[in-house]
C-alpha cells in the first residue's frame, strides 16, 4: 500500500518519523498545502486553528533542507515567544535521528547565549521579528543562504513593530527565496504585503470537515454564554472549574494588571494555576508554560499573548473571564480547544449588560451560544441563547410538585402566626376566616369596625 505522505512528495525518512509519532494519514490542508510548497511556489495558507497548518508548511520546508550543510537554510518567523519554542520543538521532534538543527531566536531570552549558538549554524531558524531584527542589524545573523521563509500567523505577525520589523527581514533576504504566508485569518493589510512580496502567489485554503467556510470556528467546539454579575466573576470561574473539573483549561484576562488579582484569589480557594502576561519575568512564564503543556498544571490565565499559537494537547475548556475584544479574537481564543475534531468547551462570562457582545459574535462567527447557568452543583441550560435573546414568559405550572406548595403553605401560616400575635381580638378573627388575611395586596387591609 502505498504511504499517503510520500504519496505527496515527501521522503519516507520523515513519514517514517511522522508514523513514529502515530501520525499516517495527512489532513485536508496538509494534502493540499505541501505538494505546492515542495513545487518552490509562494504561497498563502489560510485554515482554521487546530487544523494541521504547522506540518502543511513544515514538512515541505524540512524535505528541502541539505543535512550535509552546516548553514542557515529556512527562516520561520512567528509573532510570540511561546508559538517559536513550539514550532521548534516540532521540528525537533522531525530531525529526530538525523544531523539537522533547529535554533529559536527569540525576545526575552539571552541575546549573547543565542549568537553562541548561531556560530553552529543551524540549517533551520525560527524567531520573533524583534529580535530577528536586532541580531540582523548587529549583523550576527546571516541571512545569505535563506531559501524558504515562512511567517506563521501572518496578521498577527505583521502587525507587530511600528518600524515595520517583518518587511525589514524580508528586504534582507537573498532573491528568488520562497515566501510562505500561514493563518487562520488572512485581513486586507496582509493580503496587500503579499502583493509586494510574494511572486503569482498560490492561495491554498481548506476547510476541514466541521469547519466553516466564514468563521473557522470548528464544530468540535460548544460555546457557552454565562452572565454573571462583575463582581461574581471571579467566583464564578471557581464555581465553573469545581463543577466541570476541566482535565485542561485556559483563563483569558484583558487585562495585563487584574492577572495578578485572579490568579492570586484563585490560588486561594485551592486551584492549581498560574498565570502568563506579557510583562512576566520570562523564566516564570516559560516555566508556566512547560508545566501546563506537560500536565502538571491544568489551569493557566493568560492574556491574549497566549492566544496565538499557543498548543497545548488537551485542553478542553476556554473560560472567557473578560470577552474578547472582537470576534477574531475569540476565534483564536477558542481555537485553543476542539483541535484536531477532540471535542473542546469555550465558556464566554457576560454581565447582563454585556449579553450583547455574545450576540454580535454569534452573527460575525456565525455560531450559536447556548446560555447556561450554574444550579445545584451542575452547569444547566437557560431558557435563551443567542439566537433566542427574549427569555420565553415564565407560565403558572398545573404540576407544581405537592411538596413545594407544602412549604409555601407553612412559610404562609408562620407569617399569619406571627402577624397576629398582639392583634385585636376582632381582626384575629377576620384573619382565621380569611376575609382580611393581611397576606396579599388589598385583601390584606382589614377594616376595623365602624363607630357607631
Amino acid at each position: 500500500m502505498n504511504d499517503p505522505f510520500v504519496s505527496l512528495g515527501l521522503s519516507e525518512r520523515w513519514s517514517e518519523s511522522l508514523r513514529s509519532r502515530g501520525i499516517t494519514t495527512p489532513v485536508l490542508i496538509q494534502s493540499l498545502a505541501v505538494p505546492v510548497l515542495l513545487d518552490g511556489a509562494d504561497a498563502v495558507i489560510r485554515s482554521g486553528t487546530g487544523t494541521g497548518k504547522t506540518l502543511a508548511y513544515l514538512l515541505p520546508l524540512v524535505e528541502r533542507l541539505d543535512p550535509s550543510v552546516d548553514r542557515e537554510q529556512a527562516l520561520i518567523l512567528a509573532p510570540t515567544a511561546e508559538l517559536a519554542m513550539q514550532i521548534v520543538k516540532e521540528a525537533n521532534e522531525l530531525f529526530a535521528g538525523t544531523n539537522l538543527r533547529a535554533l529559536a531566536l527569540i525576545g526575552g531570552a539571552s541575546a549573547k547565549r543565542q549568537i553562541e549558538k548561531l556560530k553552529t549554524h543551524p540549517q533551520l531558524l525560527v524567531g520573533t521579528p524583534g529580535r530577528l531584527v536586532e541580531l540582523m542589524r548587529v549583523n550576527k545573523l546571516k541571512t545569505s543562504g535563506i531559501r524558504v521563509i515562512v511567517v506563521d500567523e501572518a496578521d498577527q505577525t505583521f502587525a507587530l513593530g511600528a518600524g515595520g520589523e517583518a518587511e525589514f527581514i524580508l528586504k534582507g533576504l537573498p532573491p528568488g527565496r520562497q515566501i510562505v504566508f500561514c493563518s487562520a485569518t488572512m485581513p486586507e493589510e496582509a493580503k496587500s504585503i503579499a502583493g509586494r512580496w510574494m511572486k503569482e502567489p498560490r492561495w491554498i485554503e481548506a476547510d476541514e470537515e466541521g469547519v466553516t467556510a466564514e468563521s473557522r470556528v470548528p464544530s468540535s467546539v460548544e460555546h457557552v454564554l454565562v452572565v454573571s454579575d462583575e463582581r461574581e466573576r471571579v467566583d464564578t470561574v471557581r464555581r465553573l472549574i469545581r463543577t466541570l473539573a476541566p482535565k485542561s483549561a485556559i483563563v483569558f484576562v484583558n487585562d495585563t494588571e487584574k492577572v495578578g488579582e485572579v490568579e492570586s484569589k484563585l490560588q486561594f480557594e485551592g486551584l492549581p494555576i498560574a498565570a502568563i502576561y506579557g510583562d512576566q519575568p520570562k523564566l516564570a512564564r516559560a516555566s508556566a508554560m512547560r508545566r501546563f503543556r506537560e500536565g502538571k498544571l491544568p489551569f493557566l490565565i493568560a492574556t491574549d499573548v497566549a492566544a496565538r499559537g499557543l498548543d497545548a494537547p488537551n485542553i478542553t475548556h476556554i473560560i472567557h473571564f473578560d470577552p474578547p475584544t472582537d470576534a477574531k479574537a475569540y476565534l483564536h481564543r477558542a481555537g485553543r480547544t476542539g483541535r484536531m475534531g477532540k471535542r473542546g468547551v469555550s465558556i464566554m462570562i457576560l454581565t447582563p449588560k454585556q449579553r450583547f457582545i455574545a450576540t454580535k459574535m454569534a452573527k460575525e462567527l456565525r455560531i450559536s451560544f447556548a446560555e447556561k447557568s450554574l444550579k445545584a452543583g451542575q452547569l444547566l441550560a437557560s431558557s435563551s441563547s443567542t439566537q433566542d435573546p427574549k427569555p420565553a414568559k415564565k407560565q403558572a405550572s398545573a404540576r407544581t410538585p405537592a411538596v413545594k406548595a407544602t412549604s409555601i403553605d407553612r412559610t404562609s401560616e408562620r407569617h399569619r402566626d406571627r402577624k397576629n400575635k398582639g392583634a385585636p381580638r376582632w381582626l384575629k378573627q377576620k384573619r382565621e376566616l380569611g376575609t382580611g388575611g393581611g397576606n396579599q395586596g388589598d385583601q390584606g387591609r382589614a377594616n376595623p369596625p365602624k363607630k357607631p
